[in-house]
């Protein structure tokens, strides 16, 4: 077993999984797919962080640009 395949279809009518993986037991078909959800699960709290620095940076750009707004008014 070089290198085993999996392939998981996903039918949108019917909203049914396949998994066709005739060369790996369930057990460690299962395994895979657990792991697999994990390392996406760690993915999206990746982009979600990155998501939430950005906003922050963009945040702390417009309360500086404010501040250099509001200090033009005062000194006018």
């Amino acid at each position: 077993m070089n290198n085993p395949t999996m392939i998981i279809t996903f039918d949108r009518e019917s909203l049914e999984i396949s998994i066709d993986a005739p060369e790996i037991s369930l057990d460690f078909g299962i395994s895979l797919l657990d792991r697999a959800k994990r390392v996406l699960e760690a993915q999206e709290k990746i982009v979600l962080m990155q998501k939430a620095a950005a906003q922050s940076r963009i945040d702390a750009m417009n309360e500086a640009k404010t501040g250099r707004i509001l200090d033009r008014v005062k000194l006018q």
